[in-house]
């Protein structure tokens, strides 16, 4: 049985990694069956940052075909963290999505990242027709700063922000109500909350992304 839908995030990082070895879409979003998230080297330290994980589409216990996979590097020019796409050899069928060695880039690193982010979501709260809904905009205006959340997940996936964070949880757990900000060619912003209580900020910003002569390299995170 499924465990759950992807995040917008997290489908979109699948999409994004498949096109850059296929060229083409994925043909179906695939669903959640098991996942592990690891724990970050220092518990007492917020937000848990881009923790490792692996999300597996198939039941790995019986699964026994052959598999490739497509990876990209977490930030531009960076050498030692990475996102995996597997996919079954035969069919091209996604298997699984991992996450190796985030960690080991601070969220100092991401500073210009986040930034666009947290633009993107204060510009979509601002907009005239949010103020129609039954929305907790207070809540979620305050809830806007990633480096003040409890877990929170960047990466820079081709030409794209994906990001999710969850302001009071460390176990992020899809749950509550999904308000949609934004759903455009650009962005896909999804707030989720449970009656005034934001759960989490959901999606991906497309962006600019330059690649230099210069390599980030990872390093011991404290």
């Amino acid at each position: 049985m499924p465990v759950r839908a992807l995040f917008a995030s997290e489908q979109r990082s699948v999409s994004n990694l498949w096109q850059m070895l296929w060229g083409h879409d994925v043909p179906r979003a695939p669903t959640v069956v098991s996942e592990m998230i690891a724990g970050p080297s220092n518990p007492r330290k917020t937000p848990w940052f881009n923790c490792d994980f692996i999300f597996n589409f198939v039941d790995w216990r019986t699964f026994r075909a052959e598999r490739s996979a497509s990876a990209c590097s977490v930030l531009p020019n960076a050498l030692g963290a990475e996102l995996f796409l597997i996919v079954e050899k035969a069919t091209l069928a996604p298997t699984a999505l991992e996450l190796n060695g985030a960690s080991a880039f601070p969220i100092g690193h991401y500073a210009t990242w986040i930034a666009i982010v947290e633009a993107a979501i204060h510009r979509a709260l601002d907009e005239p027709e949010k103020l129609r809904g039954k929305w907790p905009l207070g809540q979620m205006s305050k809830s806007v700063r990633i480096e003040a959340a409890a877990f929170a997940r960047v990466l820079v996936v081709e030409g794209d922000v994906t990001f999710l964070y969850f302001p009071h949880d460390t176990t992020p757990l899809m749950r509550g109500k999904r308000i949609c900000l934004v759903s455009r060619d650009d962005a896909r912003i999804d707030c989720y909350v449970d009656d005034d209580t934001v759960i989490c900020f959901d999606g991906w910003v497309r962006t600019s992304v330059t690649h230099t002569d210069a390599t980030l390299v990872a390093e011991r995170v404290q």
